[in-house]
């Protein structure tokens, strides 16, 4: 009775978690016939219990029908789901989690208010990436922003990708930093042919060195505006330069200081700037201004409505 028991067990829980059979058997070290043959009335080795338990995010007890047997461990879950998949697919992976974790979460919100629940776009359609101001061809993305916090990205079968931010108990004003730096990295940006040689030394070995005119040449423009150029992103630490001395005297010698920013930054700005390219789904269910008063509450928003 007990082993006809555990074999629906894990044939419920193994559903319940969207595995396969393979998939199961390979998280636990068996073959996918192991476990097709504990769901038809086998029992699996008493060794196997706590790692079939884990995967499926279970307690043992739940295995023997005993109640109160879910697993509340969901960080290991997750680590365990994460594992499974090769590793060069893990961050898509779960960056697609968070983008259905996000869906998911906003719709149940809505439907206990009342609140219109949109449709979101179907994750396997490929948007490609496009300039055109073709709707089919640009960016499908998801954005919500509410009292904690904000989140939006892309998800497609063609690029992925998630960003969240919530709200520091402080708010996000406490943590932008000076803004007289940030205008000094946006005027070092804003420099001819700056961004264009930012994406030549990221298209190269992040150890990969430029002189001025070496740059210059590759990208056919001015050694006086490389320079200038080059000069000012170091200054605000966008690349690194140091100085080599030769016989004709010093040279000034920069690489990219690769801090891992330069393609959200990229990404962020289309965004920001591109409306044209990007339709999608967004809903704000927030009163406070994004960026509100240190310590100002929802509370006090309303009150300066009346």
């Amino acid at each position: 009775m007990t082993e006809g028991l555990i074999g629906e067990q894990i044939s419920r829980y193994r559903r319940a978690a969207g595995l396969t059979q393979e998939e199961l058997g390979r998280a636990v070290g068996v073959s996918t016939q192991a476990v097709s043959r504990w769901e038809c009335g086998g029992t699996p080795d008493v060794s196997l219990l706590p790692a079939i338990a884990d995967r499926l995010g279970v307690s043992i007890d739940s295995l023997f029908g005993r109640e109160g047997g879910e697993c509340a461990d969901m960080e290991r879950q997750l680590i365990n789901w994460l594992r499974e998949a090769p590793v060069e697919t893990r961050l898509n992976r779960l960056c697609r989690l968070l983008h259905r974790s996000l869906a998911n979460m906003t719709m149940e919100e809505n439907a206990m208010t009342g609140s219109f629940a949109p449709c979101l776009p179907d994750p396997d359609i490929s948007y490609a990436p496009s300039e055109s101001t073709d709707a089919e061809k640009g960016w499908v993305g998801v954005i919500k922003q509410s009292e904690d916090g904000i989140s939006l990205g892309v998800s497609s079968a063609d690029l992925c990708f998630f960003c969240l931010f919530p709200e520091p108990p402080e708010g996000f004003a406490a943590h932008i930093g000076s803004m007289e730096r940030h205008r000094q990295v946006f005027a070092a940006l804003s420099l001819p042919h700056s961004l264009e040689l930012l994406a030549l030394f990221y298209s190269r070995d992040r150890h990969h060195f430029f002189i001025p005119s070496s740059a210059a040449k590759l990208l056919g423009i001015g050694v006086p505006e490389a320079e200038r150029s080059l000069a000012a992103m170091a200054e605000v630490s966008l690349l690194n330069r140091r100085t080599l001395e030769l016989e004709d005297g010093p040279a000034d010698l920069y690489s990219v200081h690769d801090n891992g920013g330069f393609i959200p930054l990229l990404y962020t700005a289309r965004w920001f700037a591109s409306p044209d390219d990007l339709w999608g789904f967004g809903w704000v269910d927030r009163e406070r201004p994004i960026l509100a008063r240190p310590g100002e509450k929802k509370e006090e928003i309303k009150d300066e409505k009346k």
